[in-house]
């Protein structure tokens, strides 16, 4: 009787996970947020001949021609003062080249590099990123101009318009899919997350394999962030921060504007101006970013941060910083609150934070990280703060164990996880061939050979899946431990925080 009960148990605690799946699905048809492989309709099998060769497939196909330019962006080998690589330029001593780019995205029909393209366009291009520049599949920056060099703004592949775009190369990512599923997932989440495509690229006649373009993290009119500088008057409406390596000398610093900065600075990171641009950041309106971010600081390191006036929640979202927390914690991504971290606001909001780059995460690095501590993020910047606050910790707990019955149940990851390769289709096929070389023999993954490198692509989704489940029902068993940072034991003294 005993095993009846248990089987029962079972059998209903099955059709509960499913009915949370499909409830979840359900929300997904009416949020703003568009996952492209549930947006698309299916195509009618294309009936062209390909006997030439001819690239013929249901993704969209961005096709770049450079005229046999060098695209400026991979290192020298050589550093800069800060100890960062520096990087080729273009000829003419430009960060970018001027060239051509073909956009194939056919809603009806499967895509071909010899059909008319969708949008046909001038760009300048560079390879982007940090550690990826030098992988096989380099990811580039794209920036749409006119015929004579003006900003062009199109909505490519369906999203926003915009003229800045990143095209990321999933290479040291096997499985093709950490980016565009937590992107998405952080889409439904947060308030914004960056919207992404996946797509298949040919450079220079060269098939590249799969690729996914993503909105940078900037302003934008109709979606992105909604931070515009209004060009009639100049007035500032909201700005963007970005805490990274201390490199691009081509943005302006924030480091340095008061003591409080340090505790960035310290941890060999750097707080930049990402939004407004050059066009757009007079002394004023520094000024106002510095005076307004200043406060901020103050705020969260200062002893009674947690209380008063000038409490850190006077400045902060917190249920955006708590989202944050809880996706980069359950993802186990090591670069989140250290680097490529974005926090903007309007000048009346509140600091929000938005996710970038999911490269490295569920234990996709070259070192083996052990996924059972809440370290990392809980220690980076401002959150090393926060976790000293019960009740901000509470909220991380009670947020975690809602988001499990839904968006982060294993059943809905699963079930979006198949859909997501299904769609892919055999552009995976395709990409594999490409780069079989790599899947099969390089050591990237694994130079000392532990058995981390997966050999396929289907390989690299398992040991995704493996490692993200672990994840979480390690964290379903230890949540609570969080509360341990907040203890009065732990927090005698706010103001002697470590390195």
């Amino acid at each position: 009787m005993k095993y009846k009960l248990i089987g029962a148990a079972s059998i209903l605690l099955a059709a509960l996970l499913a009915l949370e799946a499909s409830i979840v699905r359900a929300n997904l048809a009416e949020h703003a947020r568009v996952h492209q492989h549930l947006a698309v309709t299916e195509k009618e099998p294309c009936s062209l001949e390909h006997s030439d060769g001819n690239l013929c497939t249901h993704l969209p196909l961005l096709s770049i021609e450079t005229g046999g330019k060098t695209i400026p962006g991979l290192p020298i080998g050589e550093d800069d003062i800060f100890g960062e690589a520096q990087y080729e330029m273009a000829e003419n001593g430009d960060s970018m080249i001027a060239v051509h780019m073909n956009v194939f995205d056919s809603a009806t029909s499967y895509n071909h590099p010899t059909d008319t393209p969708t949008i046909s366009t001038a760009i300048e291009l560079r390879v982007r990123g940090h550690s990826s520049r030098e992988f096989g599949k380099p990811p580039f920056l794209l920036k749409l101009r006119t015929d004579d060099g003006a900003e062009r703004d199109e909505a490519l592949l369906g999203m926003s318009e915009h003229n800045e775009w990143a095209l990321h190369g999933p290479f040291l990512d096997k499985s093709l899919i950490r980016n565009y599923l937590f992107y998405n997932l952080s889409g439904e989440i947060m308030d914004y997350a960056p919207n992404c495509r996946f797509c298949e690229l040919i450079l220079d006649g060269d098939y590249k394999g799969i690729y996914l373009l993503v909105e940078t993290v900037t302003a934008g009119e109709d979606g992105r962030l909604p931070i515009i500088m209004k060009k009639k008057n100049s007035r500032l409406s909201g700005y963007l921060l970005r805490i990274d390596r201390p490199t691009e000398a081509d943005l302006a610093t924030l480091r340095d504007v008061d003591v409080y900065s340090e505790r960035t600075y310290i941890q060999h990171m750097d707080v930049a101006i990402r939004y407004p641009g050059k066009g757009h950041l007079t002394e004023a309106v520094m000024k106002t970013i510095e005076k307004d971010f200043s406060l901020f600081e103050k705020s969260i390191y200062s002893y009674d941060y947690d209380s008063g006036d000038y409490n850190y929640r006077t400045f902060l979202d917190v249920d955006s910083f708590v989202d944050y927390y809880i996706i980069n914690a359950v993802s186990s991504n090591m670069d989140a609150g250290r680097f490529s971290t974005f926090l903007y606001k309007t000048i009346a909001g509140k600091y929000k934070l938005c996710v970038w780059d999911f490269n490295n995460c569920c234990n996709n690095f070259v070192d083996d990280e052990t996924d059972e501590t809440f370290d990392g993020i809980r220690s980076a910047v401002y959150f090393n703060m926060l976790f000293r606050n019960r009740k901000f910790v509470e909220q991380v707990i009670a947020r975690y164990h809602t988001l499990r019955k839904t968006f982060l149940s294993e059943e809905y990851l699963k079930q979006y996880i198949d859909e997501v390769l299904a769609f892919l289709g055999d552009a995976i096929e395709r990409d594999s061939a490409r780069w079989a070389d790599y899947l099969t023999s390089d050591p990237l993954m694994d130079p000392e050979g532990k058995g981390r490198n997966p050999h396929s692509q289907a390989e690299a989704v398992a040991m995704l899946e493996d490692n993200l489940f672990s994840r979480m029902n390690w964290m379903d068993e230890n949540i609570d431990y969080l509360l341990q940072f907040c203890a009065g034991s732990a927090n005698k003294k706010y103001s002697e925080l470590p390195n």
